[in-house]
């Protein structure tokens, strides 16, 4: 969608703070980077088997299964993310380095952007949302590959003496870390866990209202919701749900023109 509100004459990347969550990491790193979002679409146009990336063991079915039965169980936020990353560890996937080797792959930039970006992950033992920064002393491609890490389907990802895995265990969007800023466009393919603590767009989006900010909420639209169907993880269809993403954001760039104007 990034790409196509630039192929509009939308830039983004001009915006104070870039928060990055999960798959939106990368996208968080690319647009501060000060790179042309649409940099990534060759990538995103291409199957699995022509870039190069490991092939997955298992699916988000298991993690799903999982998550669903721990917000059942009446456990608070911090519990269940625990207990997710307890699941996490013990699932056989591929190793860190690979997920290193292909996060760096589909990277352009490798260091932190000048610019302020923000990159959302979960501690695997606390259960605690981390921001990283480049004020962390983190190298950029181990944090996006944290937050990155979905359950079960990717490792943990160590750094420094803790674990980190993906920040949308916590939130998709973890909105809330940009309280303060005057306006904020928050881009969800995935809008809102139902039933987990603190995910839903209220708990999200609450904070920054009330220190005055003003939200715009853009999730996939109907053509996008369809070829995203349950199963995130299947890759086999990311080259149609990126067209359809730049399809949406051309069709939304007047509007986010007008919320975004000084």
């Amino acid at each position: 969608m990034i790409a196509g509100l630039a192929g509009a004459g939308v830039d983004l990347s001009a915006a104070d703070l870039v928060i990055g969550t999960s798959g939106g990491a990368a996208a968080a790193v690319e647009l501060a980077g000060g790179g042309d979002p649409r940099g990534l679409i060759g990538f995103m146009m291409k199957p699995p088997r022509q870039t190069g990336e490991p092939g997955v063991r298992g699916t988000a079915t298991g993690f799903s299964q999982v998550l669903r039965e721990l917000i059942g169980s009446g456990l608070g936020g911090p519990e269940i993310r625990a207990r997710l990353g307890a699941f996490a560890r013990s699932a056989e996937t591929v190793s860190q380095a690979e997920c290193l080797r292909v996060v760096k792959g589909y990277l352009t930039v490798h260091q932190w952007p000048a610019s302020r970006v923000v990159i959302a992950a979960v501690d695997v033992d606390s259960g605690e949302l981390t921001a990283f920064s480049r004020d962390s002393g983190v190298p950029l491609v181990d944090a996006v590959a944290a937050s990155c890490a979905v359950p079960g389907i990717y490792p943990p990802i160590t750094i420094g003496d803790r674990d980190y895995f993906d920040g949308m265990v916590r939130s998709p969007v973890n909105a809330e870390l940009a309280a303060g800023c005057d306006r904020v466009v928050v881009l969800a393919p995935i809008p809102e866990i139902r039933g987990l603590p603190g995910a839903a767009l209220p708990d999200q989006l609450g904070p920054i209202e009330a220190a005055g900010g003003r939200t715009l909420l853009l999730s996939p639209d109907q053509r996008a919701r369809a070829l995203m169907g349950r199963e995130t993880m299947d890759l086999s269809r990311r080259p149609e749900i990126t067209q359809a993403g730049l399809d949406h954001g051309a069709r939304v760039a007047a509007e986010l023109a007008e919320f975004w104007r000084v």
